[in-house]
Formats: C-alpha cells, sequence, structure tokens
C-alpha cells in the first residue's frame, strides 16, 4: 500500500525543513550582525548562528518525519481494518448477520439470588 497524500506532505515539508536549515544555517553564519560593529575584534565566521538554524531545522523535520509515519500506519491500520466482504453463493452478508438480536432463550430460568447485608 503506498503512502497517503497527508504522509507524502508531511514528509516532503520535513525534508524541506531540514534542508533548509542546514543551508541557512551556512548562510546566516557567514552573514554579518548588528553587533560586529561594537566588536572590532569579531570577524568571521558566527558557528552559535549556524548550530542553532541546524538544531532548529532538523529538529522542526524531524517532528513531521515522525507525524509522517505516524500518518502512515494510521491509514495502514484504517485499509487493513476495512470489512473485507466474501460472499459465497447462497451466503449472507457478515456486517448484516453481526447486527441480529441475539437470543436469551438458555437464561430464562435464571434466578438471581439475593444479597445477604
Amino acid at each position: 500500500m503506498s503512502q497517503s497524500f497527508t504522509a507524502k506532505a508531511l514528509t516532503a515539508v520535513g525534508l524541506i525543513l531540514i534542508a533548509a536549515g542546514f543551508v541557512l544555517g551556512i548562510v546566516l553564519g557567514n552573514q554579518e550582525t548588528p553587533f560586529d560593529a561594537l566588536n572590532q575584534y569579531r570577524t568571521g565566521f558566527h558557528w552559535q548562528i549556524m548550530l542553532l538554524w541546524w538544531l532548529g531545522g532538523a529538529t522542526a523535520g524531524m517532528v513531521l518525519l515522525g507525524l509522517a509515519e505516524i500518518v502512515h500506519y494510521l491509514s495502514v491500520i484504517a485499509f487493513n481494518t476495512q470489512p473485507a466482504v466474501v460472499l459465497e453463493e447462497g451466503g449472507t452478508d457478515p456486517r448484516v448477520a453481526a447486527n441480529s438480536k441475539a437470543s436469551l432463550e438458555a437464561a430464562k430460568d435464571y434466578k438471581m439470588r439475593k444479597l445477604e447485608e
């Protein structure tokens, strides 16, 4: 069984978030910040900014990938639990037969005993 549209969409968005977090971490880590003007000695790559974007993108992407797996498993469960009706010649539909009322003939002479106080 193939994945549902929702599972595919969540997987795609999750992968896009992971890739975007990786790329944006590198790009924004290379850019100068307004605080660089205050510090004369601070030049170069901003590792903290890169790590924040990497961790944020990876976390958000993994959450969506996890949700995609949950949706996929739920769609598999829903597909597998649908009633499979196979009617033989002269057979009855099990969904209709299951709605019939049960007979309580065997319990008609049962007497309940009194509880002692």
